[in-house]
């Protein structure tokens, strides 16, 4: 069966006068061929969540929605998606949104949406979403991005109190840029994992996107930017992973576990350029035990890091020691600089804070 109630895709557009709407394309695989077995209903989850996210934040004067369930194999596939998009107009002051949870794969051309009627490159997406003319475009996708050479669920509905505005945060994020949101719930070469631990209403879903609709929920009233979001949502992930998957998970029995997963912000407005400070922390040698912190420069991330002790957000400070970065031991300002040099964009740090020992995570600017 296809069930079709919506699509999510986002622009923006310049027309004085004219209220400007968010058109959001919200796209579930569900399909046999999927096989998500137990874990169908995580899927089903994620889709509910957005629902739940965009109805609650954007009144329905200034929402369209658009919901394309592909619940048979013969429905999913890349020309569904496609016939769904063409019938999208938005306006040329609107947002286009487009979201998808599935499986995903990346090969020589590139990544894509995995379907069980083909392909879909996410290149070919965003150049369709791209003919729309809509101000800003924005594609979230929540899908693996490994190269692929190598229970029934259903979700209660939840219908949200009705906005009489846009939310503070939606309209910063969605009614304010211009060009281009992209952004994979994993990283090149990583999966995609479902949440282990959700804790919220017992609804099932995935790591990403829990992380995504959370940060939604706990801002709506106040606006913030593509930067803070990604920042925040990215080590969400990474934490979340860490908990529900502390030995690693596999994609299948005969890979290698997957230690950590990393959000992919291919672009968005304000990106940083890949040059300048990537942590924002000016460190002194410790005698060859760590690297001491000396300055923590405002407005870049050393001001907010992950504690995954304390399970919250907190800024490091002068005088802590970095005494370990990604698993290796820190012996000098020299290296620990090279360390941040080659890391992940979330980095792994163990910090002595006056005798006591902690880890951290910290999300480098680029």
């Amino acid at each position: 069966m296809l069930c079709f109630i919506g699509f999510l895709t986002l622009g923006l557009g310049g027309q004085v006068g004219y209220a400007q709407k968010l058109h959001g394309i919200v796209i579930s695989d569900l399909s046999p061929w999927a096989g998500w077995g137990v874990h169908r209903g995580a899927i089903a989850g994620d889709a509910l969540r957005m629902y739940v996210e965009l109805h609650s934040q954007v009144p329905a004067s200034q929402l369209e929605y658009y919901s394309l369930s592909m619940e048979e194999d013969e429905f999913s596939s890349p020309q569904a998606i496609l016939d769904l998009l063409a019938d999208v107009k938005p306006g040329s002051n609107d947002t286009l949104l487009v979201y998808y949870t599935g499986h995903g794969a990346s090969d020589d051309r590139g990544h894509h949406l995995d379907l069980a009627g083909g392909k879909l490159y996410r290149d070919d997406l965003k150049r369709l979403m791209e003919s729309k003319g809509a101000r800003f475009n924005a594609l979230i996708t929540d899908c693996c991005n490994l190269r692929a050479d190598g229970e029934d669920f259903f979700a209660p509905f939840v219908m949200p109190d009705e906005p009489r505005v846009i939310s503070p945060l939606f309209r910063s994020l969605f009614f304010s840029d211009a060009g281009w949101l992209d952004l994979n719930g994993s990283s090149p070469g990583e999966a995609a994992f479902i949440a282990a631990n959700v804790g919220d209403a017992n609804l099932p879903g995935s790591i990403f996107t829990t992380a995504l609709c959370r940060f939604w929920e706990a801002n709506r009233s106040r606006p913030v930017g593509w930067e803070r979001l990604i920042r925040d949502v990215s080590l969400e992930v990474a934490a979340a992973f860490k908990a529900d998957y502390p030995k690693g998970a596999k994609v299948n029995a005969a890979a290698a576990p997957q230690m950590e997963q990393n959000v992919d912000a291919i672009s968005y407005p304000g990106k940083p350029q890949r040059s300048g400070p990537r942590s924002g922390l000016t460190v002194r040698d410790r005698g060859g035990a760590g690297a001491v912190i000396t300055l923590v420069a405002a407005g870049l991330p050393g001001e907010r890091v992950f504690d995954l002790s304390r399970r919250d957000y907190r800024a490091l400070r002068p005088g802590e020691v970095v005494v370990a970065a990604n698993g290796q031991q820190v012996t000098s300002a020299r290296q620990f600089a090279e360390l941040v040099k080659q890391s992940p964009q979330v980095m792994r740090l163990k910090v002595d804070s006056q005798g006591r020992a902690g880890e951290v995570l910290l999300r480098l600017r680029y």
